[in-house]
């Protein structure tokens, strides 16, 4: 498989982290990003959502994606995504590894899709 960014797209509990864990089983050659867990590294453990410093987070954010694509791993991007703009941000960054490949995926699981789930686990 040629070197992928995965940019994952949906609401809260609509099955990127389900996504996520089945790319994971399938490309353990994979790293994920996740802007959530950078803000929580950022605050002590906790998260915290702080427009002052969305700039900084996602700047931290396509570092890790540079430093993971520099050693050849395949990138998960997960995030809600759901703003247009925000999936073209990745698009564009990635533009500058004409290599990769970028696949954007919707993840559109119904509540009652993702009830089954956890009964399942």
């Amino acid at each position: 498989m040629n070197q992928t960014i995965f940019v994952l797209t949906g609401l809260p509990g609509s099955g990127k982290s389900t996504i996520t864990d089945r790319i994971l089983q399938a490309c353990p050659e994979s790293v994920v990003v996740c802007k959530d867990s950078v803000r929580t590294s950022l605050n002590g453990g906790h998260y915290v959502f702080d427009p002052a410093k969305e700039s900084f987070i996602h700047s931290c954010a396509q570092a890790l994606v540079h430093l993971a694509v520099e050693e050849g791993l395949n990138v998960i991007i997960d995030e809600t995504n759901t703003m247009p703009l925000n999936r073209m941000s990745w698009v564009e960054f990635v533009r500058h590894y004409p290599r990769l490949t970028v696949k954007c995926l919707w993840c559109m699981e119904t509540a009652r899709n993702a009830e089954d789930r956890k009964s399942v686990v």
